[in-house]
């Protein structure tokens, strides 16, 4: 495990606390601003959240570095036994029809009502946006906090799974908030 930590330099009362004054603040500019204020907002923290948490997991598998192959072998070994392929195929049987709303928000009816609220000069664009955030979503965010987790020696089990896991994978490098 490594030793560093981006909270060490700060008490941990005073770092919540300060991060809930700013989440506050920015929320009641939110909602006194309407849903314009709310499009302007999302549209700038959005992509710097995604862009930094793709960072925060490639300096994650940077100082694992040295998992990184074993992380590689663990992939394909499981990837290609017999019970993930059967599993697999199992799996194809039933979401080849549904795969669009498990997979990615966009097919659960909140982000297209999001979307025909956009302005733009031709309903394609608006389009061709919504297919890049589903790419995006899942090839880019998917495999950081996969391959960011699979490098880290934290084992998951049943009591650490979904979020526990991620949020585990990070405090194991990062150090705990």
């Amino acid at each position: 495990q490594s030793t560093f930590s981006v909270f060490k330099f700060y008490p941990p009362v005073i770092t919540p606390a300060f991060i809930g004054v700013i989440l506050a603040f920015l929320f009641v500019v939110m909602v006194l601003g309407g849903a314009k204020r709310l499009a302007i907002i999302t549209e700038i923290l959005v992509p710097f959240m995604g862009i930094l948490y793709v960072l925060v997991s490639l300096l994650i598998i940077f100082l694992n570095i040295r998992n990184v192959p074993g992380m590689f072998a663990s992939i394909f070994r499981n990837a290609f036994d017999f019970q993930s392929v059967m599993g697999g195929f199992s799996g194809s049987c039933i979401m080849y029809g549904v795969s669009a709303v498990l997979l990615e928000e966009a097919g659960m009816g909140s982000a297209p009502n999001a979307a025909a609220t956009a302005s733009v000069s031709h309903p394609a664009k608006q389009g061709l946006v919504q297919m890049l955030s589903v790419f995006i979503d899942t090839l880019l965010i998917c495999t950081a906090t996969a391959f960011m987790c699979l490098s880290t020696n934290v084992v998951p089990t049943e009591e650490i799974a979904g979020a526990v896991y991620v949020q585990n994978a990070i405090a194991s490098t990062l150090g705990a908030a």
